[in-house]
């Protein structure tokens, strides 16, 4: 779906009829295409695939956790979440650090590098959030990243940490 066409549903045959008529769950799902499509337009220009960014977002939110933690935390399967700090380190965005608490495991540090990537990234994102903000008010986005948060909360608690 290409994210410049946000508000068009019915032209790319995602949703016919009345929006009033889906469940929450296929809401959801469309709308997390539209942030995906979104994330993959910056990933794209970086030579990054979204998961790798994201992943990149969450080690500078949260650095020096296990490669384990980000995985549950994203919802990605180890094996590919390996692949994806491979891949960051090999561009100088991240290193792999025997973890602090456990030496046995790896943990993943934002480089340099990487923290200007991953500035940049946001303030291209940030564009987005305007546009959206512009498109449904500021107040209705506001809002409806709280009852977001509050509802991942809900079905993880361990993301407060």
């Amino acid at each position: 779906m290409d994210a410049t066409k946000a508000g068009d549903l019915t032209d790319q045959g995602i949703v016919t009829g009345d929006l009033d008529s889906l469940s929450f769950g296929v809401l959801i799902q469309i709308v997390g295409r539209y942030v995906t499509a979104e994330l993959d337009m910056h990933s794209r220009r970086l030579g990054l695939a979204s998961g790798q960014l994201s992943l990149l977002g969450m080690v500078q939110r949260r650095p020096g956790l296990l490669l384990s933690q980000y995985a549950s935390i994203l919802k990605i399967d180890d094996g590919t979440l390996s692949r994806y700090a491979i891949r960051l380190e090999e561009r100088g965005y991240v290193t792999r650090e025997r973890h602090r608490d456990d030496s046995r495991g790896i943990a993943l540090i934002v480089t340099e590098l990487g923290k200007d990537v991953t500035l940049e990234v946001r303030n291209s994102l940030e564009t987005v959030s305007e546009r959206y903000d512009s498109l449904a008010g500021a107040d209705l986005i506001e809002s409806l990243g709280k009852d977001l948060r509050s509802f991942m909360y809900a079905l993880d608690p361990s993301l407060r940490s």
